[in-house]
């Protein structure tokens, strides 16, 4: 990646950090990636690393609320449609970069990690949710 592409990450970590919008789950291990003297590669295979961990940690929490319902059917094909949405939001918000360069990439990564970030929160919180009206559970 060429100096100017590093600039540019740069400028949009920098921006990101001092927005006052708070949605973003995976700015500080953004800012975690970056800091230090580090390459545009190093900042991509850090984040790629933290992916796989949410990725874990979604799968995990996934397989454990699929497992507590008395008919997950309506679960699964909302977690299908919803790996869709992330990919064509993520497609979407790095649109602007050339496909397959460093940044894309990175940006990519970073937003697959975000979507990730919050989707683990929303199945979590389903997962401790008892009301009447939720789905179906199993006896414990």
């Amino acid at each position: 990646m060429n100096k100017v592409s590093i600039l540019c990450l740069g400028l949009l970590f920098s921006a990101l950090a001092s927005s006052e919008e708070k949605w973003d789950f995976a700015l500080p291990i953004l800012m975690a990636c970056q800091s230090g003297p580090v390459s545009a590669l190093d900042i991509r295979l850090c984040i790629d690393a933290e992916y796989e961990k949410s990725d874990k940690e979604l799968n995990r929490v996934y397989k454990k609320l699929i497992e507590s319902l008395v008919n997950p059917s309506d679960l699964v094909h909302a977690e299908i449609e919803w790996i869709k949405f992330r990919n064509y939001s993520c497609a979407f918000e790095t649109s602007a970069f050339e496909t397959s360069s460093q940044a894309q990439q990175t940006l990519y990564a970073s937003c697959l990690l975000h979507h990730t970030k919050i989707r683990i929160n929303d199945l979590k919180r389903l997962t401790e949710m008892t009301c009447n009206g939720c789905p179906e559970r199993k006896n414990p």
